[in-house]
Protein backbone atom coordinates (compact mmCIF):
# COMPACT_ATOMS: atom_id res chain seq x y z
CA UNK A 1 0.00 0.00 0.00
CA UNK A 2 1.22 3.49 -0.86
CA UNK A 3 0.36 7.01 0.23
CA UNK A 4 0.75 10.66 -0.75
CA UNK A 5 2.11 13.35 1.54
CA UNK A 6 0.67 16.80 0.80
CA UNK A 7 2.69 19.94 1.55
CA UNK A 8 0.91 23.29 1.18
CA UNK A 9 2.43 26.79 1.17
CA UNK A 10 -0.02 29.68 1.38
CA UNK A 11 0.34 33.13 -0.12
CA UNK A 12 0.37 36.61 1.39
CA UNK A 13 -2.74 36.85 3.63
CA UNK A 14 -3.29 33.11 3.13
CA UNK A 15 -4.57 30.71 5.79
CA UNK A 16 -5.06 26.99 6.38
CA UNK A 17 -8.76 27.29 5.53
CA UNK A 18 -7.91 28.27 1.94
CA UNK A 19 -6.91 24.66 1.25
CA UNK A 20 -9.89 22.88 2.83
CA UNK A 21 -11.61 21.82 -0.41
CA UNK A 22 -8.41 20.55 -2.00
CA UNK A 23 -7.50 18.53 1.10
CA UNK A 24 -11.02 17.07 1.39
CA UNK A 25 -10.99 16.04 -2.27
CA UNK A 26 -7.56 14.41 -2.29
CA UNK A 27 -8.01 12.63 1.04
CA UNK A 28 -11.38 11.23 -0.06
CA UNK A 29 -10.11 9.94 -3.43
CA UNK A 30 -6.57 8.84 -2.58
CA UNK A 31 -4.52 7.61 0.37
CA UNK A 32 -3.36 11.16 0.97
CA UNK A 33 -2.42 13.00 4.14
CA UNK A 34 -1.82 16.75 4.61
CA UNK A 35 1.56 16.79 6.33
CA UNK A 36 2.45 20.47 6.33
CA UNK A 37 0.48 23.66 5.79
CA UNK A 38 2.64 26.77 5.96
CA UNK A 39 1.21 30.25 6.16
CA UNK A 40 2.37 33.45 7.82
CA UNK A 41 -0.78 33.28 9.95
CA UNK A 42 0.28 29.98 11.52
CA UNK A 43 2.78 27.28 10.67
CA UNK A 44 0.91 23.98 10.74
CA UNK A 45 3.53 21.32 11.14
CA UNK A 46 2.09 17.82 11.20
CA UNK A 47 -1.24 19.58 11.78
CA UNK A 48 -0.21 20.99 15.16
CA UNK A 49 -0.55 24.76 15.20
CA UNK A 50 2.46 26.90 16.01
CA UNK A 51 2.15 30.72 16.12
CA UNK A 52 4.12 32.71 13.58
CA UNK A 53 7.72 33.17 14.64
CA UNK A 54 9.50 36.46 14.09
CA UNK A 55 12.02 35.30 11.55
CA UNK A 56 15.06 37.43 10.85
CA UNK A 57 15.14 36.87 7.11
CA UNK A 58 13.69 35.04 4.13
CA UNK A 59 16.55 32.55 4.45
CA UNK A 60 15.37 31.72 7.98
CA UNK A 61 11.94 30.82 6.62
CA UNK A 62 13.42 28.67 3.85
CA UNK A 63 15.77 26.93 6.28
CA UNK A 64 12.94 26.05 8.68
CA UNK A 65 10.74 24.84 5.86
CA UNK A 66 13.52 22.67 4.48
CA UNK A 67 14.21 21.18 7.91
CA UNK A 68 10.49 20.49 8.44
CA UNK A 69 10.19 18.85 5.03
CA UNK A 70 13.18 16.59 5.61
CA UNK A 71 11.94 15.58 9.07
CA UNK A 72 8.51 14.68 7.70
CA UNK A 73 10.11 12.61 4.95
CA UNK A 74 12.33 10.81 7.44
CA UNK A 75 9.31 9.93 9.59
CA UNK A 76 7.39 8.75 6.51
CA UNK A 77 10.22 6.41 5.62
CA UNK A 78 9.40 4.40 8.75
CA UNK A 79 5.65 4.18 8.07
CA UNK A 80 3.62 1.09 7.26
CA UNK A 81 3.28 2.10 3.60
CA UNK A 82 5.34 0.55 0.83
CA UNK A 83 6.26 3.88 -0.75
CA UNK A 84 5.40 7.54 -0.49
CA UNK A 85 4.82 10.22 -3.08
CA UNK A 86 5.30 13.81 -1.97
CA UNK A 87 3.44 16.65 -3.65
CA UNK A 88 4.01 20.34 -2.90
CA UNK A 89 1.57 23.12 -3.75
CA UNK A 90 2.33 26.82 -3.47
CA UNK A 91 0.01 29.72 -4.21
CA UNK A 92 1.33 33.16 -5.30
CA UNK A 93 3.92 34.11 -2.66
CA UNK A 94 3.77 30.48 -1.52
CA UNK A 95 4.62 29.43 -5.06
CA UNK A 96 7.59 31.79 -5.06
CA UNK A 97 8.70 30.32 -1.73
CA UNK A 98 8.45 26.86 -3.29
CA UNK A 99 10.56 28.06 -6.23
CA UNK A 100 13.14 29.42 -3.78
CA UNK A 101 13.24 26.05 -1.98
CA UNK A 102 13.80 24.34 -5.32
CA UNK A 103 16.57 26.83 -6.09
CA UNK A 104 18.36 26.64 -2.71
CA UNK A 105 17.59 23.06 -1.64
CA UNK A 106 17.16 21.10 -4.89
CA UNK A 107 18.03 17.74 -3.30
CA UNK A 108 15.16 18.10 -0.81
CA UNK A 109 12.63 18.24 -3.67
CA UNK A 110 14.44 16.07 -6.22
CA UNK A 111 11.87 13.25 -6.28
CA UNK A 112 8.73 15.28 -5.62
CA UNK A 113 5.84 16.68 -7.62
CA UNK A 114 5.38 20.46 -7.57
CA UNK A 115 2.26 22.53 -8.25
CA UNK A 116 2.61 26.28 -8.72
CA UNK A 117 -0.60 28.31 -8.53
CA UNK A 118 -0.63 31.94 -9.77
CA UNK A 119 3.14 32.12 -9.30
CA UNK A 120 5.49 34.77 -10.68
CA UNK A 121 8.59 33.24 -12.32
CA UNK A 122 10.64 36.39 -11.74
CA UNK A 123 11.28 39.84 -13.18
CA UNK A 124 13.72 40.08 -16.05
CA UNK A 125 15.47 43.44 -15.61
CA UNK A 126 17.19 45.34 -12.81
CA UNK A 127 14.91 48.32 -13.42
CA UNK A 128 11.80 46.16 -12.91
CA UNK A 129 13.28 44.71 -9.73
CA UNK A 130 14.10 48.12 -8.26
CA UNK A 131 10.60 49.38 -9.06
CA UNK A 132 9.07 46.36 -7.34
CA UNK A 133 11.22 46.78 -4.23
CA UNK A 134 10.09 50.42 -4.00
CA UNK A 135 6.45 49.41 -4.50
CA UNK A 136 6.60 46.72 -1.82
CA UNK A 137 8.31 49.15 0.56
CA UNK A 138 5.50 51.66 0.03
CA UNK A 139 2.89 49.01 0.75
CA UNK A 140 4.78 47.97 3.88
CA UNK A 141 4.77 51.58 5.07
CA UNK A 142 1.02 51.73 4.47
CA UNK A 143 0.45 48.70 6.68
CA UNK A 144 2.54 50.31 9.42
CA UNK A 145 0.96 53.76 9.28
CA UNK A 146 -2.71 53.28 8.43
CA UNK A 147 -5.58 51.19 9.87
CA UNK A 148 -5.21 47.63 8.62
CA UNK A 149 -8.79 47.36 7.31
CA UNK A 150 -8.22 50.47 5.22
CA UNK A 151 -5.00 49.11 3.74
CA UNK A 152 -6.50 45.67 3.08
CA UNK A 153 -9.30 47.36 1.17
CA UNK A 154 -6.75 49.21 -0.97
CA UNK A 155 -4.70 46.02 -1.41
CA UNK A 156 -7.69 44.12 -2.76
CA UNK A 157 -8.44 46.92 -5.22
CA UNK A 158 -5.25 46.19 -7.17
CA UNK A 159 -5.91 45.12 -10.74
CA UNK A 160 -4.52 41.62 -10.23
CA UNK A 161 -7.28 40.97 -7.67
CA UNK A 162 -10.16 42.05 -9.91
CA UNK A 163 -12.78 39.29 -10.23
CA UNK A 164 -11.31 37.10 -7.50
CA UNK A 165 -12.43 36.20 -3.99
CA UNK A 166 -10.90 37.69 -0.86
CA UNK A 167 -8.91 35.36 1.41
CA UNK A 168 -10.82 34.09 4.42
CA UNK A 169 -8.17 34.85 7.02
CA UNK A 170 -6.96 38.25 5.85
CA UNK A 171 -7.91 39.98 9.11
CA UNK A 172 -5.87 37.56 11.25
CA UNK A 173 -2.53 39.25 10.58
CA UNK A 174 -0.48 41.78 12.47
CA UNK A 175 0.42 44.88 10.38
CA UNK A 176 4.09 44.68 11.41
CA UNK A 177 4.17 41.07 10.26
CA UNK A 178 2.67 41.97 6.88
CA UNK A 179 5.14 44.83 6.43
CA UNK A 180 8.04 42.47 7.17
CA UNK A 181 6.78 39.91 4.64
CA UNK A 182 6.42 42.54 1.92
CA UNK A 183 9.95 43.84 2.42
CA UNK A 184 11.71 40.51 2.95
CA UNK A 185 9.93 38.59 0.18
CA UNK A 186 9.72 41.35 -2.39
CA UNK A 187 9.59 40.01 -5.94
CA UNK A 188 12.41 42.44 -6.65
CA UNK A 189 14.82 40.18 -4.74
CA UNK A 190 13.83 37.03 -6.63
CA UNK A 191 15.96 35.77 -9.48
CA UNK A 192 14.45 35.15 -12.88
CA UNK A 193 13.69 31.47 -12.30
CA UNK A 194 12.39 30.56 -15.74
CA UNK A 195 15.48 28.39 -16.47
CA UNK A 196 14.94 26.53 -13.17
CA UNK A 197 11.28 25.98 -14.01
CA UNK A 198 12.13 24.75 -17.51
CA UNK A 199 14.70 22.27 -16.13
CA UNK A 200 12.09 20.80 -13.77
CA UNK A 201 9.08 20.96 -16.08
CA UNK A 202 8.51 17.19 -16.14
CA UNK A 203 7.61 17.08 -12.46
CA UNK A 204 5.55 20.25 -12.14
CA UNK A 205 2.11 21.61 -12.87
CA UNK A 206 1.69 25.35 -13.55
CA UNK A 207 -1.79 26.68 -12.74
CA UNK A 208 -3.35 30.05 -13.63
CA UNK A 209 -6.85 31.49 -13.57
CA UNK A 210 -8.62 32.31 -16.82
CA UNK A 211 -9.49 35.83 -15.66
CA UNK A 212 -5.97 36.56 -14.41
CA UNK A 213 -4.56 38.05 -17.61
CA UNK A 214 -1.24 39.09 -16.07
CA UNK A 215 -0.37 35.60 -14.87
CA UNK A 216 -1.70 33.81 -17.93
CA UNK A 217 0.72 35.95 -19.95
CA UNK A 218 3.54 35.22 -17.50
CA UNK A 219 2.91 31.49 -17.95
CA UNK A 220 3.39 31.94 -21.70
CA UNK A 221 6.80 33.51 -21.02
CA UNK A 222 8.12 30.16 -19.71
CA UNK A 223 9.43 28.01 -22.56
CA UNK A 224 8.09 24.53 -23.29
CA UNK A 225 5.55 24.57 -20.47
CA UNK A 226 2.43 24.00 -22.59
CA UNK A 227 1.94 20.36 -21.59
CA UNK A 228 2.54 21.09 -17.92
CA UNK A 229 0.21 24.07 -17.47
CA UNK A 230 -3.54 24.41 -17.05
CA UNK A 231 -5.99 27.30 -16.91
CA UNK A 232 -8.87 27.19 -14.42
CA UNK A 233 -12.00 28.57 -16.08
CA UNK A 234 -13.83 31.51 -14.50
CA UNK A 235 -11.07 31.94 -11.91
CA UNK A 236 -9.00 34.99 -11.13
CA UNK A 237 -5.65 35.30 -9.36
CA UNK A 238 -6.82 33.49 -6.22
CA UNK A 239 -7.44 30.38 -8.26
CA UNK A 240 -7.68 28.04 -5.29
CA UNK A 241 -10.53 30.16 -3.87
CA UNK A 242 -12.33 30.88 -7.16
CA UNK A 243 -12.22 27.35 -8.58
CA UNK A 244 -11.44 24.94 -5.75
CA UNK A 245 -13.20 21.97 -7.33
CA UNK A 246 -11.55 22.45 -10.72
CA UNK A 247 -8.15 22.86 -9.07
CA UNK A 248 -8.63 19.74 -6.93
CA UNK A 249 -9.57 17.69 -10.01
CA UNK A 250 -6.55 19.03 -11.92
CA UNK A 251 -4.18 18.14 -9.09
CA UNK A 252 -5.80 14.71 -8.79
CA UNK A 253 -5.30 14.10 -12.52
CA UNK A 254 -1.71 15.33 -12.28
CA UNK A 255 -1.07 12.71 -9.60
CA UNK A 256 -2.67 9.99 -11.71
CA UNK A 257 -0.61 10.98 -14.75
CA UNK A 258 2.54 10.80 -12.66
CA UNK A 259 2.01 7.13 -11.77
CA UNK A 260 3.98 6.13 -14.83
CA UNK A 261 6.93 8.16 -13.46
CA UNK A 262 6.69 7.24 -9.79
CA UNK A 263 5.36 3.77 -8.87
CA UNK A 264 2.58 4.28 -6.33
CA UNK A 265 -0.85 2.74 -5.85
CA UNK A 266 0.01 -0.46 -7.69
Amino acid sequence: MNKINIFLISGFLGSKADWDFLIDHLTSHLIALPKMIFSFEFHFFNLSSEPFQKYHSKDDVLLELNQSINLIKQNSAHSIYESTLNIFLGYSLGGRILLSLLEQYPKSLSDDLLVFISTHPGLTSDAQKQDRILSDTRWADQFLKRPIDEVLNLWNQQEVFFQTKKPKGQHNFDPQQLAWILKEFSLGYQNNLRPLIERNKNKLLWVVGERDKKFTNLAKSISNLENQSIMIKNAGHRTHLDGPQELAIAVHQFLLKSYSLIPVFK
